[in-house]
């Protein structure tokens, strides 16, 4: 699908990219895919029943994606900007930005891989420590 989305964009907004650019890009769809993932893993480990699962999911994910979306902007104040920059999402946001233009990769875009990382690893540990099989 990030194929698609790169391909497309190439092709209806003229965006264009070095091949380094769509390889860490690429790279950088993996690991925020891990960390999504491993959001959604913790939480089936930590919430037994399938429709509160269902339900927390979808407000989790609000407020994740939000998060991003908002993790270079001091809109509303530095403090909300360093949490929203430190979020799942502002992490992935960081990493990607930095995955496109890699004449820009910066500190903050390996701090954005690391905590990428971080996150997918302990969502992922605490998923797999919680999760437990049941029958109905």
């Amino acid at each position: 699908m990030s194929v698609v989305v790169l391909v497309a964009a190439a092709v209806v907004e003229n965006v264009t990219l070095d091949p380094a650019a769509y390889l860490l890009t690429l790279l950088g769809v993996i690991f925020s895919s891990a960390v999504f993932l491993g959001v959604g893993q913790a939480l089936v480990g930590l919430i037994k029943s399938p429709d509160a699962v269902n339900a927390v999911g979808r407000l989790s994910y609000l407020p994740l994606f939000a998060l991003g979306l908002f993790a270079h902007s001091t809109i509303f104040g530095t403090t909300f900007e360093t949490i929203a920059r430190w979020s799942p999402g502002g992490a992935v946001v960081t990493l990607l930005a930095g995955a496109m233009q890699p004449a820009a990769w910066s500190a903050d875009t390996w701090w954005g891989l690391l905590a990428s990382v971080f996150y997918a690893v302990v969502f992922a540990g605490i998923g797999i420590r919680w999760f437990q099989w049941s029958t109905r």
